[in-house]
This record gives C-alpha cells, sequence and structure tokens, in this order.
C-alpha cells in the first residue's frame, strides 16, 4: 500500500493497535518464502513509479498469498483519530 502522507491511509490507520510480540510472527522463528521478495519488488517499483507519476490510488493495499496463488486489493480508509495521520492534515 502506497502511504502519502498527508492524503492517504498510514500504516497505523490500518493497525490502530500494536499486537503483541508473542502473536507476530518474524522471519527468524517463521522463515520466508525465497519466491516471496520477488513477486513483491515488481509491485513496490511500480507503485514507487506511480507515485512519482501522480497517478496512485492512496489507500489501496495489494495483498497476495504465494501459497493461494490468490493476489487481492483492499481499500483502506484513513481513521479520523489516528495520532499519525492526525498531525498530517491537509
Amino acid at each position: 500500500m502506497p502511504i502519502i502522507p498527508g492524503i492517504g491511509p498510514c500504516l497505523r490507520c490500518l493497525f490502530p493497535d500494536e499486537p503483541d510480540a508473542s502473536q507476530v510472527a518474524n522471519c527468524k522463528q517463521n522463515g520466508i518464502l525465497p519466491i516471496t521478495p520477488g513477486f513483491a519488488v515488481p509491485i513496490q517499483i511500480a507503485q514507487a513509479i506511480r507515485i512519482l507519476l501522480g497517478t496512485v490510488t492512496p489507500g489501496i493495499m495489494i495483498r497476495f498469498s504465494v501459497w493461494d496463488g490468490v493476489a487481492r486489493s483492499i481499500r483502506v480508509s484513513r481513521n479520523a483519530h489516528c495520532p499519525v495521520c492526525h498531525s498530517l492534515r491537509p
């Protein structure tokens, strides 16, 4: 999801409460499928180019599962009470 300060939602809007560390998977314990970066990097590059061209839509998160072969886009709304975005209002 491209994060454009002052315009679209941020990660805090998506995850308002920090999860307990014991509930969060990490690469050291759970590993990462080697093909995942090769799949994610081109999408991130395309989003960066779209930001530079001004054609990106803030608040659209792309989720993909390499296990299921499924990609989805999800709209994330800006949280009116987000402590991060509140200070960046235009």
